[in-house]
């Protein structure tokens, strides 16, 4: 049953990342990777942020998170900001090209799970809705 279960992630993430990357590519986006928009996720869901935050986010090293956000400033996609209080210290955001993209991928899930809405009786989208609650 395990096996099954991650097997069915596996197909849905790949049918995810798949409608994700023809979506990007059809809006231009296409230089961007599935682990660069996580990124931006991440960034979006906290707001203005440290890199040390992604780091810990993401359970990646400091310079790991780093050398990504240097990638994603060099594709206008995140800015560094100073600190008022610690000129040391800076934050990270998305930019509003960024935001037109996580706004595609979002497009993604909601035309993912559309079509599995068509495919499924009230009792099983029922059942679905009652396992995405005790999950989140």
């Amino acid at each position: 049953m395990i096996m099954q279960m991650n097997e069915l992630f596996d197909k849905y993430s790949s049918m995810y990342s798949k409608r994700t990357l023809e979506l990007m590519k059809k809006h231009k986006a296409n230089n961007l990777t599935i682990h660069q928009l996580e990124y931006l996720n991440i960034i979006n869901i906290l707001g203005k942020v440290k890199l040390m935050v992604i780091a810990k986010e993401l359970d990646i090293t400091n310079s790991s998170a780093s050398v990504m956000i240097q990638k994603l400033q060099v594709l206008n996609l995140v800015q560094k900001t100073a600190s008022n209080s610690d000129k040391r210290a800076s934050y990270i955001s998305i930019t509003d090209q960024a935001r037109e993209i996580i706004e595609l991928d979002k497009t993604v899930f909601l035309s993912i799970w559309r079509d599995m809405e068509l495919k499924l009786n009230e009792q099983d989208k029922k059942s679905i809705s009652t396992i995405l609650e005790k999950l989140v």
